[in-house]
C-alpha cells in the first residue's frame, strides 16, 4: 500500500515540481503502454472465444482509468506549479496607454480635416 503525502513537505518547490513531472510522465508512459496493447490486439485479435474479450474489456477499462488518472495529475500539477496571475493579470498601464494613442489618432485626424 502507497502513502500519500505532499512533497513539498519534505523537499523544495523545484524538487516538488520534478517530482510531479516524473509522475506525470509515469502515467503517460503507463497509458502509451496500455494504447500500444489495445492496438495490437485490435490489429490481431485472434480467435474469438470469451477469455478474449474478457481480458480486452478489462484492458479497456485499465486504459480509461489510467487515461483519467492522467489528465486529473496534469490539471493538478498545472494548477499547483504554474503562474496563474501572469496570465490573468490585467495591464491597466498599458490599456492607458493604447487609449491615449488612440484618443490622441483621433484628435490628430479631426484636427487635419
Amino acid at each position: 500500500m502507497t502513502q500519500e503525502t505532499d512533497p513539498q513537505l519534505f523537499c523544495g518547490p523545484e524538487e516538488a515540481a520534478a517530482q510531479a513531472r516524473d509522475r506525470l510522465k509515469e502515467i503517460g508512459a503507463l497509458f502509451a503502454d496500455m494504447r500500444a496493447l489495445m492496438e495490437l490486439w485490435l490489429a490481431d485479435p485472434g480467435p474469438a472465444d470469451k477469455t478474449t474479450a474478457n481480458k480486452m474489456l478489462t484492458k479497456m477499462g485499465e486504459l480509461q482509468t489510467a487515461h483519467l488518472m492522467m489528465l486529473r495529475t496534469e490539471e493538478a500539477f498545472y494548477d499547483k506549479f504554474s503562474d496563474h496571475t501572469a496570465a490573468t493579470a490585467i495591464d491597466y498601464d498599458a490599456i492607458r496607454d493604447d487609449i491615449g494613442r488612440r484618443l490622441d489618432h483621433i484628435r490628430s485626424t479631426r484636427d487635419a480635416e
